[in-house]
């Protein structure tokens, strides 16, 4: 099998710049803490975790799509990884996956170990650390889901056409308008020619345990596409119910959506929605991807 895509750590430029900042603010904690000789786990955790999301790509044919999310917990902040194949025609995962690793606590003890028998308190050195941990869980990972992932050749890279990142509150990420047209952009187009658009509405369900009574009520979501030249729509997805597999998820928005053309002229899109669910030390965020094949003439 060729080997997966070189890891896109941070798709944006100022998503480097917060990545940066807030994982030297924690080696900070982290440093001060060793100086005291307190016990730390992997890297002091936020109150509200959120997971990164990276597309590993599509397959040629487009009928599959590989993403990974990654972080570290809250609680003992421990790295973690998820790993997904979805085959998207058949609206199921990729067999032998997902991938689901997370670091022990026994890993967590060895790492700070090593940081004070190397004297390190320098903060920057111990954000590279933290870095280094969470790409080696990452690269395992792969690893892992290399078998699973053989039949489905090279992947090829996924055309990122929107990003709401967790941090920015300036869009509405409910509501999202992009071109399938690789040439139709803002830059060069005043129409809505070729534009279609995402709808994200969410809806109530009884709570259950998993919300640790915590919350009267989770919710579950829809997506709807529709073509605005055309007025076709397509429902991507209406939940009957929540998957356990989400928690108690509390609120959802629509963080990224990739396309790849495929060789009948068709595109295969990747929509990831970031929800919410109750943590160790707040609300926490994962990501799900839900899938579609769509025609650009429709």
């Amino acid at each position: 099998m060729n080997r997966l895509p070189e890891l896109n750590f941070f798709p944006r430029v100022s998503s480097i710049s917060l990545a940066v900042c807030l994982a030297a603010c924690l080696a900070a904690c982290f440093a001060a803490c060793l100086a005291v000789g307190c016990s730390v786990a992997f890297q002091p955790a936020l109150a509200a975790e959120n997971s990164t999301g990276n597309s590993l790509g599509f397959s040629r044919d487009g009928n599959h799509f590989v993403f990974e999310e990654y972080g570290t917990t809250d609680g003992l902040g421990l790295p973690y990884v998820n790993l997904y194949g979805i085959d998207i025609a058949g609206d199921r995962w990729v067999k032998g996956t997902p991938v689901r690793l997370r670091g022990t606590e026994e890993e967590a003890i060895a790492f700070e170990k090593k940081l004070a028998d190397d004297g390190i308190t320098d903060r920057w050195e111990i954000e590279a650390g933290f870095r280094e941990t969470a790409n080696q869980k990452r690269l395992q990972a792969q690893e892992v889901a290399r078998p699973a992932l053989a039949p489905l050749g090279k992947l090829s890279a996924a055309q990122l056409q929107v990003y709401n990142p967790p941090h920015e509150f300036t869009s509405n990420a409910k509501q999202v308008r992009f071109s399938l047209v690789g040439y139709r952009t803002l830059v060069n187009s005043s129409t809505s020619q070729d534009v279609w658009r995402l709808n994200l509405a969410e809806f109530k369900f009884p709570a259950k345990k998993e919300c640790f009574e915590q919350y009267d009520s989770m919710k579950g979501f829809s997506l709807r596409l529709t073509n605005e030249a055309s007025g076709t729509e397509l429902v991507l997805n209406k939940d009957a119910r929540v998957p356990k597999s989400r928690g108690c998820p509390q609120k959802y928005y629509i963080e990224q959506v990739l396309t790849y053309a495929r060789p009948d002229g068709s595109y295969s899109l990747a929509v990831l929605v970031r929800y919410s669910l109750p943590g160790f030390e707040g609300p926490d965020g994962r990501l799900l991807a839900v899938t579609a094949i769509v025609d650009p003439q429709n």
